[in-house]
């Protein structure tokens, strides 16, 4: 099927039972693309392609369930379909039932069947099952804790770009789980995600820089970081103890640390805006 078709042209296809046709049809409406977003609708069009085993819609379908978007509130329902569609490979599938199972959403948490799941999306090589089978091996959820093997997945997270995996992997480099303790390492790897924006790496880098954790003290340079850290946090009460912390550890710079540690934020956040910033030719992430 032609994706740049008409709507007209995919709904007579999809009238004609065309499941590619069905599917686009169904994402068109969930998206509100060339016509206004009808979850029910959506949910209508899922359902006939899903009936006939195409695995994206019956992945929708069962997230359309969870929520109650279009169709009834129903667990069952979702549980149904989504897991049709991870038995039958779909990655996105078997992420997410193994995060419902991990989390107990609309049923009772159940980790040894997040941990299969979420194996099995790791096990095709997806970089965000990589990564949260790492979290459950080194949180020891559904399975032995393992900081070894946490390191081996958070590695192949990080070989497929997973900010959250950088933090992670840098934190079992700075204590020396699973891995030999490197602070330079561990420093490389919290740099890279922290100059991307996650708050988490911010706080780190500054913490190790200010207090000299396995690298010189360099006070301006982590109480730059930390000032980084409070801006890019998204979450009040965790922004609120990043404030806390910079008070606190402000009053023991001198002027002339505390003038290069703003000067040093700038160029971070500077930085910052410009790894932000959508790189030539690049495209949104389809369906």
């Amino acid at each position: 099927m032609n994706l740049d078709a008409g709507i007209d042209q995919i709904r007579s296809l999809a009238l004609k039972g065309d499941i590619d046709s069905q599917v686009e049809l169904a994402w068109r409406y969930y998206e509100g693309e060339d016509i206004p977003v009808d979850y029910k609708m959506a949910a209508h069009w899922f359902r006939k392609a899903a009936q006939k085993g195409n695995t994206l819609a019956q992945y929708y379908l069962g997230t359309q369930h969870l929520w109650g978007w279009g169709v009834p509130h129903c667990p069952r329902a979702a549980l149904k379909w989504i897991r049709k569609s991870a038995m039958r490979g779909l990655t996105d599938a078997q992420i997410f039932l193994g995060y419902i199972y991990k989390h107990g959403i609309a049923t009772r948490r159940r980790p040894l069947e997040a941990f299969k799941w979420i194996t099995m999306a790791a096990a095709q090589n997806d970089e965000l099952g990589q990564y949260m089978l790492a979290e459950m091996y080194a949180n020891g959820e559904g399975t032995t804790q393992d900081y070894y093997r946490a390191a081996e997945e958070y590695q192949k997270a990080v070989d497929g770009d997973v900010i959250s995996a950088f933090h992670a992997l840098g934190n079992l480099y700075l204590h020396g789980l699973g891995v030999h303790q490197d602070s330079l390492r561990a420093v490389e790897l919290f740099s890279q995600s922290g100059e991307r924006g996650l708050s988490a790496s911010c706080s780190s880098l500054g913490l190790i820089f200010f207090y000299g954790n396995g690298v010189p003290v360099h006070r301006s340079i982590g109480y730059a970081w930390l000032i980084q850290s409070v801006a890019c946090e998204e979450d009040l009460e965790m922004k609120a103890r990043a404030v806390d912390l910079c008070a606190t550890l402000r009053s023991e710079l001198s002027e002339a640390e505390l003038s290069e540690a703003e000067r040093m934020s700038r160029s971070i956040a500077l930085r910052l805006e410009e790894k932000s910033k959508p790189s030539k030719g690049s495209q949104p992430f389809g369906k």
